[in-house]
């Protein structure tokens, strides 16, 4: 190969890894913009005066939200039914696991602001699982926006194979974490909540 072809071949690879590298700084960038957006609203949602504000937290069958989004079941509706009988069942139960998805962020919101206001308790215990239950609050915010995209994904093409199990064990052990929060403090913090405990935590 002679020496100008070389330089030609060299001169391409060099254009490819400039090309490659943009557009992975792109895509990064990208990401951060997605991130930061979350996390903006994700601060709006936080900025709650007081708990009179919200309304009481709702219930949350934890059996029946996992079977709406469970792959297993899905894989056998979808070889027990036709195509167009699954396509109709699927969007039926979807709509319905969006319901529970809705509950569960609200229910988030609700608890978040718990959570914030015993942070600057006197107990160091208190505190600590207060900062714990803010921090598992923020992964399960995010995570029911991903699961609310991937439910509409669904929606429009019923056969794609989404995984969106995880909100159900996020939400678990969110709920876990709360409950944890409350046994160390002193009070009912949920006095003012209408539905029982066992409706929030499965």
């Amino acid at each position: 190969m002679s020496a100008a072809a070389l330089a030609s071949d060299g001169g391409n690879q060099d254009r490819r890894r400039s090309i490659f590298e943009g557009d992975a700084l792109f895509n990064l960038a990208e990401v951060l913009i997605a991130v930061a957006l979350l996390l903006h609203a994700f601060r709006r949602c936080c900025t709650v005066a007081d708990l009179s504000e919200l309304d009481s937290i709702r219930s949350v069958d934890m059996a029946a939200f996992r079977n709406l989004i469970d792959s297993t079941e899905n894989k056998y509706l979808m070889e027990c039914l036709t195509k167009s009988q699954f396509r109709k069942v699927q969007r039926l139960r979807l709509r319905a696991a969006l319901d529970y998805v809705d509950r569960t962020k609200h229910n988030c919101t609700v608890l978040l602001y718990l959570g914030k206001s015993a942070c600057c308790d006197r107990d160091a215990k208190v505190s600590a699982a207060a900062l714990d239950v803010v921090s598992s609050a923020r992964r399960l915010w995010i995570n029911t926006l991903l699961t609310t995209g991937a439910i509409y994904a669904e929606i429009v093409l019923p056969e794609a194979k989404i995984c969106i199990e995880r909100v159900v064990d996020i939400y678990e052990d969110f709920t876990n974490r709360v409950v944890r929060l409350m046994q160390l403090q002193d009070s009912t913090i949920l006095s003012d909540v209408d539905q029982p405990m066992s409706d929030w935590v499965g």
